[in-house]
C-alpha cells in the first residue's frame, strides 16, 4: 500500500498527489485482475475499500486521477497480467 500523500507508480507514469483532508481509513484500487488480493489487504488493515472497475465505470482521464485519489487515504496497487501472474513493477528511488 502507498500513502496517497506520497507518490504511486504504474506502468506509464508517476503521479504526485497533494496531501489534503481525506476520509481516514479508506483505500482505492484500479481493477486489474487482482481484486481478490486487494480485498484481502484492505481487510487486513481495516480499510474501507472502493474498487474502480473500468468495465463498470467510464474510463478516467489521466488528468482526473489526482483529484480522484485525493478522496482516499491509501491507494492499493496490485495488478495481474492476462495470464494471472502478479505484475512486479520496481519502485524508483526518490
Amino acid at each position: 500500500m502507498v500513502p496517497i500523500a506520497g507518490w504511486c507508480t504504474d506502468v506509464t507514469s508517476t503521479i504526485t498527489v497533494s496531501p489534503l483532508a481525506r476520509a481516514q481509513g479508506t483505500a482505492t484500487h484500479f481493477s486489474y485482475r487482482a481484486d481478490d488480493l486487494t480485498v484481502e489487504y484492505a481487510k487486513k488493515y481495516g480499510l474501507k475499500l472502493d474498487i474502480y472497475d473500468v468495465n463498470k465505470h467510464s474510463r478516467m482521464l489521466h488528468v482526473d486521477v489526482p483529484e480522484f485519489l485525493r478522496r482516499f487515504e491509501f491507494y492499493i496497487d496490485v495488478k495481474r497480467n492476462p495470464e494471472g501472474d502478479l505484475w512486479k513493477i520496481p519502485l524508483r528511488p526518490h
